[in-house]
């Protein structure tokens, strides 16, 4: 019983750092547009997590750059380009990293957010710009957290 409670209370830290998940925009290579709905429930301001599951190279976190947009029907609300190069805190499943070589299924904050000027649902569109450091990809999607 008190591993499981342990094991509860970590869990519930790392989902804590990290905020709720409110919307996630799957992507899985290069080139890869996709999009998804965010409905804001009182919370108008959210923080852009980027995942990366595979092989890369270049280090501890692989250099991939996104585009991310807000749009409010057919309206862009605004538009910025999210870098991992730049992410703060990060969390990893499991992780190898040997000389610039990297595999592994992580998250990582990067240091953009989006800002809804209401309540209500919109579309949150997001691109793979770059991932060319990513020698095999199986996840490079976008996540929406408060």
């Amino acid at each position: 019983m008190k591993a499981k409670t342990s094991l509860a209370l970590i869990l519930f830290s790392l989902v804590g750092c990290r905020g709720e998940e409110v919307a996630r925009v799957k992507l899985v290579k290069n080139g890869d547009e996709a999009q998804t709905s965010w409905t804001t429930n009182g919370t108008t301001k959210a923080k852009v997590w980027a995942e990366y599951n595979g092989k890369w190279t270049g280090g501890k976190t692989p250099d991939i750059v996104y585009e991310v947009e807000l749009l409010d029907g057919d309206k862009s609300i605004g538009k910025t380009e999210c870098k991992t190069s730049t992410c703060g805190a990060r969390v990893c499943s499991n992780e190898v990293n040997i000389n610039g070589n990297g595999s592994g299924d992580c998250e990582c904050q990067t240091s953009c957010t989006l800002e809804a000027p209401k309540d209500g649902t919109y579309t949150v569109k997001a691109t793979v710009k770059d991932a060319s450091a990513m020698t095999e990809a199986k996840d490079l999607s976008i996540i929406i957290r408060k």
